[in-house]
């Protein structure tokens, strides 16, 4: 079961069994498409800043049609020889038409911009005509393109896509999924990971994947040592500028007094009192004289 946006923010349930495909005029009697049937054709174009997602997206699709999953790599298609990217692009369809799969194309941006660009060469039109064409001409098979870049696509491109997704960033408790499948092995609790989910507030999942790499190379630095996950996240914000939300790195990096009120002032993800004594490794009559203080600390805008 995937959550698709559907422009309201709110993600709704989509059960890949049950798209219902009507490919010329027809349509499987059962009322679902059938991956073996010679009329399953379709493409998908998933769009947003948040391209990690959408290539999960790719995969978990591949997965739950058992189909397998052919990458086109850019940097073998793109050649600054005239007119070898059309023809690396004719070749790439021609493969994989010959198989009953999935074909992924990463930043599809660069193969399908607006053809009356001033600044692109004439290249671009032959590379953009011979991908509308193949595009259209595939016999069977699901398309799926992902651009972080939609508004650098040619507009007759969007009109061979019969499925556009925005892909969302990720919400707090997409956040939470995203730690708890790359932090392992380390060691975490409950408390981590919402200060984890809430610290990374307008990151994409690249990012967060990013973080948990350096947490792991924290960790690995300081082997025998308990991980202090806090300081940790202080050395990623420093060493990430201009990353997420403002305000909140500005209260991972401030005093902990002031991160201690707004982690407790949260309401989407419900920080108790008792789970702030070991993020900030003090006792609980700390903790709660710091919540108590009425010292003025750093109000956050806009979440």
């Amino acid at each position: 079961m995937l959550s698709l946006s559907h422009g309201n923010g709110i993600p709704k349930p989509l059960s890949l069994s049950k798209l219902r495909i009507l490919p010329c005029g027809s349509e499987h009697p059962s009322g679902r498409f059938d991956v073996n049937s010679n009329h399953f054709q379709l493409a998908m174009l998933a769009y947003n800043l948040n391209c990690w997602l959408s290539v999960i997206l790719a995969f978990a699709i591949a997965a739950s049609l058992g189909l397998p999953l052919v990458v086109a790599k850019l940097d073998g298609l793109v050649s600054s020889f005239l007119g070898t990217t059309a023809r690396n692009i004719g070749n790439l369809f021609d493969f994989a038409n010959r198989y009953r799969c999935i074909l992924l194309l990463d930043e599809f941006d660069a193969l399908a911009k607006v053809r009356d660009d001033p600044q692109e060469v004439g290249e671009i039109k032959r590379v953009v005509n011979t991908l509308l064409q193949n595009l259209d001409s595939r016999p069977y098979g699901l398309t799926i393109a992902i651009t972080n870049h939609p508004d650098l696509l040619d507009t007759a491109v969007w009109r061979r896509f019969e499925i556009r997704i925005e892909v969302p960033a990720p919400t707090p408790e997409d956040r939470i999924h995203i730690f708890e499948r790359y932090l392992p092995p380390l060691e975490f609790d409950d408390a981590t990971l919402k200060l984890l989910a809430w610290a990374t507030e307008g990151l994409t999942g690249a990012d967060i994947e990013v973080l948990t790499r350096n947490i792991k190379r924290y960790s690995a630095l300081r082997a025998g040592e308990k991980l202090d996950y806090l300081v940790a996240l202080r050395a990623y914000v420093l060493m990430q500028a201009g990353k997420g939300n403002e305000n909140r790195r500005s209260l991972v990096l401030g005093k902990p007094q002031d991160l201690a009120k707004a982690l407790s002032q949260d309401v989407a993800l419900g920080f108790t009192q008792q789970g702030l004594p070991a993020l900030f490794e003090r006792d609980q009559a700390t903790i709660s004289r710091w919540l108590r203080n009425d010292a003025p600390t750093i109000q956050e805008v806009g979440g």
